[in-house]
C-alpha cells in the first residue's frame, strides 16, 4: 500500500492494497478502506494550500499484535489507527482507537511490534514512541519522547530543525525496527 491516485495532494478514495507471491508479479486487492464508507473523522474535507483536501498519505500496513494494521494519515495532517476485523490483509478494516476524532495531528504513522508482544506508533519526525494498549483501545500511558542529542552542528541538520534546538531525527516518514538485538529509529528530513 501506499500514497494513491491521480493526485495526492487533493483526494484519493481510501487505502488500496496489493499484493506478491515474489515481490515481481503483483495483483490488486482493491481499496480495502474507503474514506466515504469505512470513514469516520476522515470524511471532512481540509483545507491545504487554499484547495479543498481529503487525500490519505503514506498508509503503511503491518501484522503486528497478532492482527493487520494500517497507520494512517489524512493531508494536511491527522492520524488514525486502523485493523482487520477479519484478520485478514484485505480486511475489511475497522478504526482502532475512536472513529470520531484522529489520534493526534501530524502525517506518517508507523507500527511496531516489540519481542515481548507489545505493540508500539510513532510518527511524522519520530519524536515521540506510543505503546499500544493490548487491547488496542489507546494509548498505555504517556509517549517516551525521543531527542537527537548528539549532533547540534546547524550544517549537519535541515532549516526547520533550529525551531527544535537540533534534536530532531527527521521531519517525517518515521521508521522503526529491530534487527541483531537492535532498535533502528529513523526519519527523513
Amino acid at each position: 500500500t501506499g500514497s494513491t491516485g491521480d493526485n495526492i495532494w487533493a483526494f484519493n478514495d481510501g487505502v488500496e492494497l496489493w499484493r506478491s507471491p515474489d515481490l515481481k508479479a503483483w495483483h490488486y486487492m482493491g481499496v480495502v478502506w474507503s474514506v466515504e464508507k469505512d470513514g469516520g473523522w476522515e470524511k471532512g474535507w481540509r483545507g491545504m494550500h487554499d484547495l479543498p483536501t481529503r487525500a490519505i498519505w503514506a498508509p503503511e500496513i503491518h501484522y503486528v499484535g497478532g492482527v493487520y494494521a494500517i497507520a494512517l494519515s489524512m493531508a494536511p495532517g491527522g492520524l488514525s489507527i486502523l485493523k482487520s476485523a477479519s484478520g485478514k490483509a484485505e480486511g475489511p478494516y475497522v478504526h482502532a482507537f475512536s472513529p470520531n476524532k484522529p489520534i493526534m495531528n501530524g502525517i506518517d504513522g508507523t507500527l511496531f511490534e516489540d519481542d515481548d508482544g507489545s505493540v508500539y506508533f510513532t510518527y511524522g519526525g519520530a519524536h515521540r514512541l506510543y505503546r499500544l494498549k493490548p487491547d488496542w483501545s489507546g494509548f498505555d500511558g504517556e509517549p517516551h519522547e525521543i531527542a537527537f542529542d548528539e549532533d547540534h552542528d546547524p550544517a549537519h541538520h535541515g532549516p526547520r530543525c533550529p525551531a527544535n534546538n537540533f534534536n530532531d531525527i527527521g521531519r517525517e516518514g518515521a521508521v522503526l525496527f529491530k534487527a541483531n538485538g537492535r532498535y533502528y529509529l529513523g526519519a527523513a528530513d
